[in-house]
């Protein structure tokens, strides 16, 4: 025959004992008065045992609570550890980033300031060439000149001495003033030569250049 036990409801089947509280329902003196002379000592009404049960209840439900909160506690503690963590490896992250950049932006730089030095440099190469070039040209332009008045000196003497006695190896030669020039395809001066009164060889200079019409020698050779 099932029962209910008064003191935790568990319903029990023929069974005088509960097995969860240990209420003893043969010793239940408040439903039976009669069992009152042999209950054992430290025994209580239903009532109380009822209370303590509820009392027992109560504290445990408290501990269920007090450990839920707790763990709630560790929880809302390892999302804020895990947020932080998370905070501080974005910072690092955006700190790598910015570095990153940074040093990009410094090579860049580099690269241009490399880049207008290499400019410089050959701004620079490019003048010192068209410097040499002037140069160059200022030497053959006097020598045209040379050329050109040594030309019209021979033409003007053309009534008093020959042709072939003025231009002669491709240089020219004019008695009164003593002295002939020769001259390269360049126009560069290759050959001088003073003459003394009587006609005979004075003076001879050779000159030699380089390929840009430098003067390297200036050479006598008497």
């Amino acid at each position: 025959m099932e029962w209910t036990c008064p003191v935790c409801g568990r319903q029990n089947a023929d069974l005088s004992i509960c097995p969860d509280c240990g209420f003893d329902r043969s010793r239940d003196y408040e439903r039976y008065p009669t069992l009152t002379a042999s209950l054992p000592a430290g025994a209580g009404p239903v009532s109380a045992l009822t209370a303590h049960r509820q009392a027992q209840t109560r504290e445990e439900e408290l501990k269920r609570q007090v450990a839920q909160a707790q763990a709630e506690l560790e929880r809302l503690r390892a999302a804020r550890r895990e947020q932080e963590r998370q905070e501080q490896e974005r910072q690092q992250a955006q700190a790598q980033a910015q570095a990153q950049a940074e040093l990009e932006q410094l090579r860049a730089t580099r690269q241009e300031l490399e880049r207008q030095a290499a400019q410089a440099r050959k701004a620079e190469q490019e003048l010192k060439r068209r410097q040499a070039q002037e140069k160059n040209g200022g030497h053959k332009h006097r020598n045209r000149i040379l050329i050109a008045a040594a030309v019209l000196l021979a033409v003007l003497a053309v009534g008093i001495y020959p042709v072939s006695t003025v231009l002669r190896d491709r240089g020219v030669h004019f008695p009164w003033f003593n002295y002939s020039a020769q001259y390269d395809e360049a126009g560069n001066l290759t050959l001088y030569r003073e003459y003394a009164s009587d006609g005979s060889i004075y003076k001879v200079y050779e000159y030699t250049y380089d390929e840009t019409g430098n003067c390297l020698t200036e050479t006598r050779t008497n």
